[in-house]
């Protein structure tokens, strides 16, 4: 299966980064062709599942502009089965989780799964579970 890992956030976040690296790695481990970007790219539309990766923008709930406008610009991805990663920070992280989950689902996007991670092994969990098979 082709799994694209995008890390959008409004500041450059070494712990995002890392994060999804982790996923990109966990996924590849498995047998499934994983690319990561941090940049917009029109090729999201050609992979079979999507896993976002995202941290809230302030201390608050906040998710910023930055991850709508990236993936309104990956393409067509209505219908295109996804996962919503969340690395903790600030105080409300549920909230900005549900908040990620509606930029996703306002791009067209189904999210099967969603999850909260705080550190590189928690995303390789998360990886392991995602329900990359459909039924």
């Amino acid at each position: 299966m082709r799994i694209a890992v995008i890390a959008a956030s409004e500041k450059r976040s070494e712990r995002l980064t890392r994060c999804a690296q982790a996923l990109s790695r966990q996924f590849s481990v498995e047998g499934h062709v994983s690319d990561f970007f941090t940049t917009t790219d029109s090729r999201f539309s050609t992979y079979d599942y999507l896993v976002v990766c995202s941290e809230p923008s302030g201390a608050g709930s906040a998710m910023g502009k930055k991850l709508g406008v990236q993936l309104s610009q990956g393409g067509n991805l209505v219908g295109k089965r996804s996962m919503a990663i969340l690395v903790k920070s600030g105080l409300l992280p549920r909230k900005a989780l549900a908040n990620m989950m509606k930029i996703l689902e306002k791009e067209g996007m189904v999210v099967t799964m969603a999850e909260l991670v705080a550190n590189e092994a928690e995303s390789a969990a998360a990886a392991r579970e995602a329900p990359l098979i459909r039924g």
